[in-house]
């Protein structure tokens, strides 16, 4: 726990940022279901250690690379940034098929997630 578990990339343009992304690692992308354009980033086989992701457009036009930091408890997690001086950008919200998360950042800004997985399959 506490550890990234995923990665954002969040490009201004998708298509372009792909076949970069494709071209210089071999990363692989696959459109995912849902009322936001979101792709799925495979970076190398999953029986092979590595962190794989996704991708979006940037909601604010700015472009980030976001982790995810698997926790306990995404309350407990956004509570302690809170105090510690940092935000909470998106509050909590279910992620189908993932668990919950909530966007935050910290107190210079730097985006992230905190994210609790669903392990109960």
């Amino acid at each position: 726990m506490n550890r990234p578990i995923h990665v954002e990339l969040r490009p201004p343009d998708t298509a372009r940022a792909q076949k970069f992304w494709s071209a210089a690692f071999g990363w692989k992308f696959s459109k995912q279901p849902g009322p936001t354009e979101y792709w799925g980033m495979s970076t190398g086989p999953e029986t092979e250690p590595g962190v794989h992701g996704g991708m979006m457009k940037p909601r604010d036009g700015e472009p980030r690379c976001v982790p995810w930091i698997e926790v306990v408890d995404v309350d407990g997690a956004t509570q302690k940034v809170v105090q510690l001086g940092g935000q909470v950008r998106v509050p909590k919200m279910p992620v189908p098929g993932v668990g919950e998360l909530a966007y935050c950042s910290d107190p210079d800004g730097i985006v992230f997630a905190v994210v609790r997985c669903n392990t109960s399959g």
